[in-house]
């Protein structure tokens, strides 16, 4: 009762700890279950932009604290429907906040505990958009996108309403069309620093790779323009399945 007054007065703080006292001190009352559902309600109040009171005024952001509420309220139920909860509520804040390095985390941890969930494609829908959004551009590491493609990819193939649903088959489209651009740009390197042999590779390999490409109509047009020599080299062999490719050394040509 002392927890559910500081609530109504505003004290969301003072009334989390009383709840807390209660899963502390009474874990065999009947209580326990509503008072960690208390304390969910408390954190979920302070992510959706409660703030917390000084002189009178709401100035002070609870984001942090939330998090470890309900880090807590896991700990306290683990396995159990509210701890499930929990674990997506606080993938889901840092998908919203943008902080997508946390959430690719957190909805990893997700479906690795509940696979059997009815949340888990909403969930590794938005994981693979969190890694497609920590891809920083051509010139920085593939990986994140790479994992995109992989777990769009087999959303497809598992999901198909959810993949129609979400228009994901463009957004692979895009995330080839992406790779091929990494390819033209590294045989772009290879011409500009004099290795045509090298560049030569990269293109031929690229027109292969990703054939229906924007980039692989460029890298025609630059193989072109290249010197007998560079371009009579061996063809790369082509994947069994079209995927995000990454070309072998073109040097070891």
């Amino acid at each position: 009762m002392l927890g559910q007054a500081n609530y109504a007065l505003d004290d969301r703080i003072s009334s989390f700890y009383n709840f807390d006292e209660v899963l502390d001190l009474y874990p065999e009352s009947k209580l326990f279950n509503p008072a960690l559902e208390r304390e969910y309600d408390i954190a979920n109040d302070f992510l959706n932009g409660h703030k917390r009171k000084f002189l009178g005024l709401r100035l002070f952001g609870m984001q942090e604290e939330a998090i470890e509420m309900l880090y807590r309220i896991q700990s306290r139920s683990p396995g159990s429907p509210l701890a499930e909860r929990a674990l997506l509520r606080t993938g889901d804040y840092y998908y919203t906040d943008s902080q997508f390095d946390l959430a690719s985390d957190v909805y990893a941890v997700f479906v690795k505990e509940y696979p059997r969930s009815p949340e888990v494609p909403r969930v590794r829908l938005r994981q693979a958009f969190s890694y497609y959004a920590q891809f920083r551009g051509l010139k920085f590491d593939a990986t994140p996108v790479i994992d995109a493609r992989e777990q769009l990819v087999s959303i497809i193939a598992e999901y198909p309403e959810l993949a129609q649903k979400e228009n994901l088959g463009p957004i692979v489209a895009r995330i080839d069309e992406t790779f091929a651009r990494k390819l033209l740009q590294t045989g772009d390197f290879y011409k500009r620093t004099h290795r045509d042999r090298a560049a030569a590779y990269m293109w031929k390999y690229l027109t292969q790779t990703y054939p229906n490409s924007n980039a692989a109509g460029q890298a025609k047009r630059q193989l072109a323009r290249l010197p007998r020599s560079a371009i009579e080299l061996p063809i790369a062999p082509t994947p069994a399945t079209t995927g995000p490719a990454t070309a072998p050394s073109a040097d070891a040509r």
